[in-house]
């Protein structure tokens, strides 16, 4: 019947996806079946426990009345149970060993149940009642308590189990009711998801692709069963994923190589930035740092010093009698002895060091992580060296250093800035004195 290729062209994919249709939705009522069997199995399964749960209670609930007579005898408090509760039927009195002892009321079928309770798995036993009718009696060994009583004495209870049906058809009912209810409810739920998600989208597939390749043959037209169906479908699902791994591949391709692009720019732009930045804070003439530099670096300089216990210090120095030698021999000699001292203080300081033309024949050193002494030795054999290497420019011109220092750690300056102004504060006591010599902040 599948493989009739009579059939029209048109009614192939509603007769083909009919029939798939049909395999989905018993596999879908296969697993609300199971679904359902499962629940009722649990609903049973619970049922019974709480069942055995409540006989056990009323059985040591009964336990608890027995009051042993002369010799332990047990007569009087089984009758007043008997009396009282319908579901109690007898007790049985055993031995340190668990062995059957005796039995009240003395009844031959009581013994022998009583026997099977204890040497069987069994919970339940039947027993013929005096009109004939058959009950299930079920036992629970309990202690045996009350004043005089070895603790080790064991009674074991027997009760009417069969009280506790009604109260099981009742949940079993109602527990079964709400099985069903869920079973139709997941049957249904399933089929129509399966119809709306799987179906309709693999009828379309089905069709959009016989009408895309009409000059070949159907694939669903071949003898095999109604299976190909499912084949044909599969294959064209498959041509679908893999068309969409490569468009995910080709997308991923083209996302790393705009995100490398954009890596590139973003570094050639940061050389851009910190290339512009260096040279609006470089000092043209003697290619030292700048003013600029000093109000954006100084306070972040000193926090990080501060913060991590180093010491820093400043240095302020200014060439003695600039002005004499730049109004005597001209501003092109007055700039290159600036660009001189710029080479001269770059050439003394470390690498971590800054050097800075703080303006006009004024210049910083900001020298971090080291000792204030050894910073004040560094600067007076700096002023001394530049003496001798001014000579050239003749003794009427009387050139020289005067430099003032501070430190953090000496001069108990809060900010940047007060480390410069007690720097530049020694300075001038350094001129004051003389010229040509250092001061330190200690000593203003």
């Amino acid at each position: 019947m599948f493989g009739d290729t009579s059939i029209a062209r048109n009614t192939h994919p509603r007769t083909l996806t009919a029939a798939f249709s049909r395999k989905l939705r018993r596999t879908a009522m296969t697993t609300c079946v199971l679904s359902v069997l499962a629940y009722g199995l649990w609903a049973w399964t619970l049922l019974q426990g709480d069942a055995a749960l409540a006989t056990a209670q009323y059985s040591r609930l009964c336990a608890t009345a027995l009051i042993p007579g002369a010799g332990g005898d047990l007569s009087d408090s089984v009758r007043r149970l008997q009396e009282r509760e319908d579901r109690f039927v007898a007790v049985a009195t055993l031995d340190s060993y668990g062995e059957l002892v005796a039995v009240y009321p003395n009844q031959p079928d009581l013994y022998r149940a009583a026997e099977l309770l204890l040497s069987s798995e069994n919970h339940f036993v039947p027993l013929e009642s005096m009109d004939g009718v058959e009950d299930r009696i079920s036992g629970v060994v309990s202690p045996l308590l009350g004043e005089g009583v070895s603790t080790s004495r064991q009674v074991l209870v027997m009760v009417r189990a069969d009280a506790l049906v009604p109260s099981w058809s009742r949940r079993v009912a109602l527990f079964a009711a709400c099985a069903v209810g869920l079973g139709v409810f997941l049957w249904w739920s399933l089929t129509e998801w399966l119809h709306r998600r799987i179906t309709v989208p693999m009828r379309l597939l089905a069709r959009n692709a016989r009408e895309a390749d009409q000059e070949s043959a159907d694939p669903l037209l071949v003898a095999g069963g109604q299976w190909k169906e499912t084949t044909a479908l599969a294959e064209l699902m498959a041509d679908l994923f893999q068309d969409r791994s490569e468009s995910r591949a080709l997308v991923e391709r083209v996302r790393r190589e705009a995100e490398h692009q954009l890596r590139v720019r973003e570094k050639g732009f940061d050389r851009e930035l910190r290339r512009a930045l260096d040279q609006a804070t470089i000092d043209p003439l003697t290619r030292l740092r700048n003013r600029s530099f000093v109000e954006e670096e100084l306070d972040p300089l000193f926090e990080r010093t501060k913060k991590s216990g180093d010491d820093l210090s400043a240095v302020m120095i200014d060439v003695d009698n600039f002005k004499h030698f730049n109004d005597t021999e001209g501003h092109a000699a007055g700039d290159d002895l600036l660009r001189f001292v710029g080479s001269f203080l770059a050439g003394a300081i470390r690498a971590g060091d800054h050097a800075v033309r703080y303006g006009g024949d004024e210049f910083m050193l900001l020298i971090p992580k080291a000792d204030p002494r050894a910073v004040a030795q560094v600067v007076e054999r700096l002023v001394k060296l530049f003496g001798q290497y001014v000579r050239k420019y003749g003794p009427e011109h009387n050139l020289s250093l005067s430099a003032g220092v501070a430190s953090r750690s000496t001069c108990n300056a809060s900010t940047g800035m007060d480390l410069v102004k007690n720097a530049d504060r020694a300075m001038y006591l350094a001129k004051r004195k003389g010229k040509n010599q250092l001061a330190t902040c200690a000593a203003n």
